[in-house]
């Protein structure tokens, strides 16, 4: 009897910790936010139409809400007492009474000469509707891309590196955005600064814009580590600059190295994946970018379809019997926390049965390498 006893224990015992071995690997596997797409769009100005300001919190409600951006950008500036404004000049343009209007580099009123309350109580010129528009702070931006689940693509002007960085990165811990964020900027020092303070924290190098990717670039991107770099185009986007940069950009993609487009106002994503560039900041809402490059999940199998054989590779991943080939990263997040489980499974089993439609989750796939 005492042996059945123990028997029956280690059988439950056993079949225990395999099960909780299970669950666990499924669980290993986690991704970084710009790893569910293969082109992260990134929502910049002059999109909105007759909307709200760029910098607005209203400019950054209206773009969250569209499915088509995985990111949103914002510019921020230190004011006279070290809070965290956004704006893309150094300073405001006031009219005759007291409102931001057109930036005028020769009149304005520098941010780093007024207080963080100074700032947020300026009203915008509305050249929009009839609604008010304020200055916004950092951490209102960065609550509005929490809400969304959007990348925040936060372009940092170079003033008092080392107190942005103090005051920046609390509030992206605040909530849980240090490792979900880019930071961007077109110095070196100031990427610097924030590697510093932080190994994982996603940077973004922007090159002169006069200057074309060179080898020497990447490999300080390399030795950064978890750096992309902008390739700086004003609309519109010189494609032609762009294929000369092809030979560099294939040597980035081999070193683990994103590219991004600085700026497009071009309906031109297809165009840039096709070369090898993985996100860019958009003046315009794109279209051109298809179901099967926005949301297709992982052909493990490389035979151009995606079937059930897939779902069998997918199944040993989840229970940690098998990697992905390394041309892809890993499988589909569908449900965005970060971790593969079953319930991605699950979900992945109802886009392979038809039972969703794949735009209804088109922001949900990863990087292709």
């Amino acid at each position: 009897m005492k042996n059945k006893m123990r028997l029956l224990i280690f059988i439950i015992f056993f079949f225990s910790f395999c099960f909780f071995e299970e669950t666990s690997n499924a669980e290993i596997i986690k991704l970084r936010p710009w790893e569910y797409y293969k082109f992260n769009i990134i929502a910049y100005s002059q999109l909105y139409g007759e909307e709200a300001p760029i910098n607005s919190a209203e400019h950054f409600e209206y773009c969250a809400q569209m499915d088509c951006f995985t990111s949103i950008k914002a510019d921020v500036r230190i004011t006279k007492d070290d809070g965290l404004i956004l704006c893309h000049d150094k300073g405001f343009t006031l009219n005759k009474e007291g409102k931001i209007t057109g930036y005028n580099q020769h009149k304005q009123v520098l941010i780093t000469n007024l207080t963080t309350e100074q700032c947020l109580s300026l009203e915008y010129e509305n050249y929009y509707n009839d609604n008010s528009y304020k200055v916004t702070d950092f951490e209102t931006y960065i609550r509005i891309c929490k809400k969304y689940n959007k990348i925040p693509f936060i372009t940092v002007r170079d003033e008092k590196i080392n107190i942005i960085v103090s005051k920046m990165i609390p509030i992206l811990e605040k909530y849980d955005l240090v490792e979900k964020c880019i930071i961007n900027s077109f110095t070196k020092e100031t990427l610097e600064q924030f590697r510093k303070a932080n190994k994982n924290i996603m940077l973004s190098n922007v090159l002169d814009p006069k200057a074309t990717l060179t080898k020497e670039d990447i490999d300080w991107a390399i030795k950064m580590g978890n750096c992309l770099i902008n390739l700086y185009d004003f609309p519109p986007v010189e494609l032609s600059k762009t294929e000369k940069n092809n030979e560099f950009i294939q040597y980035a993609r081999m070193n683990d190295v994103m590219i991004y487009e600085a700026i497009s106002d071009e309906d031109n994503v297809e165009e840039l994946y096709n070369l090898g560039i993985q996100g860019g900041q958009y003046c315009v809402i794109p279209t051109k970018i298809t179901e099967q490059d926005s949301a297709i999940p992982v052909d493990f199998n490389d035979d151009g379809k995606i079937t059930a054989l897939d779902l069998v590779t997918l199944k040993k991943v989840l229970n940690g019997k098998e990697r992905p080939p390394v041309k892809y990263l890993v499988p589909l997040d569908v449900n965005r926390d970060g971790l593969i489980t079953a319930q991605d499974l699950l979900l992945t089993k109802k886009i392979l049965n038809k039972e969703e439609k794949l735009w209804q989750i088109n922001s949900y796939l990863l990087k292709v390498l």
